[in-house]
């Protein structure tokens, strides 16, 4: 428990630090990706993941649309938990964490816990992407996407992948 709470404020102070110097990775994904593609090649740590994360929700506030529909009333936004569907130990609670204090400190959502109260859901997960035999490393994908509770449709959707 103690070593959870240390690894989780180290986290949110290189956070506070290191907020804009993320690596740039791929904006897309195609099915069809080659082992020269723009894919980061780094290995990756749990505080990487978060500044990921963190970066996607900005993506997210920030966008025109979010910005419109957010100018008069703030949406009321269920989080999901992360998923990880990948083969690698992500620590997705800290990530947990920061997504939803990010979303909050926006001023854009408020956010309710429980789904069947909000107008949006936030899902978010790790993936991990299959490709050729002959690249080496294993492609993951962090993706973000808020829908409509109510119609289930996609209002805002972002994927990065990384390697």
């Amino acid at each position: 428990m103690l070593k959870n709470a240390m690894v989780f404020l180290l986290s949110m102070l290189l956070l506070n630090a290191c907020q804009t110097h993320l690596p740039i990775v791929s904006e897309s994904i195609s099915d069809s990706h080659s082992c020269n593609e723009s894919i980061e090649s780094v290995e990756l740590t749990d505080i990487d993941y978060l500044l990921y994360a963190n970066r996607m929700v900005d993506l997210l506030v920030q966008d025109k649309s979010i910005q419109a529909a957010t100018a008069d009333s703030r949406m009321t936004l269920f989080i999901t938990p992360v998923k990880n569907n990948t083969n690698e130990a992500i620590e997705v609670t800290p990530i947990n964490m920061a997504i939803k204090n990010r979303i909050i400190r926006s001023g854009k959502f408020i956010v309710l816990d429980k789904p069947e109260m909000s107008q949006t859901q936030l899902n978010s997960s790790f993936n991990h992407l299959q490709q050729s035999d002959n690249c080496a490393g294993s492609p993951k994908s962090f993706s973000l996407t808020l829908i409509n509770s109510l119609t289930r449709a996609i209002i805002w959707s972002e994927n990065k992948l990384f390697k």
